[in-house]
Formats: C-alpha cells, structure tokens, sequence
C-alpha cells in the first residue's frame, strides 16, 4: 500500500544537511480536494510542512507532493507515477496556496491528529 509505504519512511528534505531532523509526517490526515482530486494530507513534526497523498481511487494514485518549509520558504516537490494531469491539476492548485491557507490546513490537520485537546467533562 502506498500511503503505508511513505509514512513508514521518515522524510528528509533534500535540502537538509547531514545535522538537521528527520521530519516525520504522520499526522493526520484529512482529506481535501486538489486539482479535482482527493487527497490525503498529513502535517509533520517540524508543525510547518505538509504530504498530500493521492487517495487510492484517484487518477493520480500514486503520487505524493511534499510542500517543505526549508530557511524561511516553502518549497513543492512531487513523486510518483499517477496520471500526469491529474498530478498537474494538483501541483497548479497547491502551488498557489497562500500562508493563510498552509495555517489553515496545519490547524485542520491538529484538530485531528489531536482529539484529546478537546474539552472533556470529568
């Protein structure tokens, strides 16, 4: 399974030298619409940078975009071999989002990967 395979891999961005963190990003996910696709989107432990995996029943299944905040910026990459349309309907959305936007989706991302920060009664 390929969201499996990838979140059993920590990730390191290509930019990172050799001292820097290993990013793990397996919180989440939710699930958001891009490029008239579904994907699944997954925070990481740096709280900045963000995995959009392909659902399993989208044309572009498999493939992944990693959008890495690195020395103040973020940067998108993708990989895989899912349809190439439906990976570039997807990298033209996620490319433009904005910081509103990456805050949006890290809050959203939080609120599920995070239930216990709800108030319960004792």
């Amino acid at each position: 399974m390929f969201v499996a395979a990838l979140l059993a891999v920590t990730l390191q961005t290509s930019e990172a030298g050799q001292g820097q963190p290993r990013l793990e990003c397996s919180r989440g996910p939710i699930e958001q619409g891009y490029g008239g696709n579904s994907w699944l989107v997954y925070g990481c432990s740096d709280d900045k940078s963000i995995v959009f995996v392909s659902t399993p029943s989208s044309p572009a299944n498999p493939f992944y975009f990693f959008l890495a905040f690195v020395d103040g910026t973020y940067r998108l990459r993708g990989e895989g071999t899912g349809d190439e349309r439906a990976t570039s309907a997807a990298y033209e959305e996620l490319r433009e989002l904005t910081a509103t936007d990456i805050s949006s989706i890290l809050s959203a991302i939080g609120e599920v990967s995070n239930p216990s920060a709800v108030a319960t009664p004792n």
